[in-house]
């Protein structure tokens, strides 16, 4: 007899075929029941999700780690390993990339250092919104002339003067006046107002009569 069958009489003489039929069912539950585990198991945002696919990007992430970062953070995407995708990417140097990534994961503090070594100012200034780094959103939104936006953000962030100073650039007297006012500045408000209305081309110009006098009395007031 071969070899097989000498196997297959040795365990037949061992184990009686009911017993040996159960074992093998038995094998195979525990097969499905831990490969089910496995795709119960995978983070949520994970794109693969069966246990070949997620052995299957695991090889892929093992063997172009260091050769091909792109290409093996894109699996560990896929994975739903958005932190370790944007590790490899930062330490093979693509910022930007590394920078979506780590929004990816949650992480928009890193992400927005990342944007703006990038050069990627825009993306930078949303990332630490999304941070709650404020005065740090609210600095590079100054930077890009965008004031009406820098002034709001410097306002959340509790800085009054940058905020009165990114209203004037936005031609907004009246906004930064409001500040002043809350300030207890009652005076500088009014000279602010009084500024504009005295401007033939400033921003309180063009106007309505009934918001120019609105304006004149409370430049009178302060």
């Amino acid at each position: 007899p071969t070899w097989g069958e000498k196997l297959e009489n040795r365990i037949q003489d061992s184990w009686p075929l009911p017993v040996y039929l159960g074992a093998l069912c038995a094998i195979v539950a525990a097969i499905r029941v831990l490969l089910g585990w496995i795709e119960l198991n995978s983070p949520p945002r994970a794109v693969a999700r069966t246990a070949f696919a997620r052995m299957r990007l695991r090889m892929v992430v093992s063997s172009t780690r260091a050769t091909e970062p792109k290409r093996a953070a894109a699996a560990l995407r896929d994975l739903g390993d958005f932190q370790e995708a944007a590790d490899v990417l930062l330490k093979a140097g693509h910022f930007h990339d590394a920078a979506e990534e780590y929004l990816r994961a949650r992480s928009p503090g890193v992400a927005a250092g990342l944007f703006e070594r990038a050069k990627d100012l825009p993306a930078a200034r949303d990332a630490y919104v999304a941070a709650g780094t404020l005065d740090r959103a609210a600095k590079i939104a100054f930077d890009l002339g965008q004031f009406e936006e820098a002034a709001k953000l410097f306002v959340k962030a509790r800085l009054t003067e940058r905020a009165v100073e990114a209203w004037r650039k936005a031609k907004k007297p009246l906004e930064a006046a409001t500040l002043l006012e809350e300030g207890g500045k009652l005076g500088e408000a009014a000279e602010e107002i009084a500024r504009s209305l005295a401007d033939p081309q400033g921003p309180l110009a063009a106007s309505t009569p009934d918001a120019r006098k609105e304006a004149a009395t409370r430049a009178a007031i302060g």
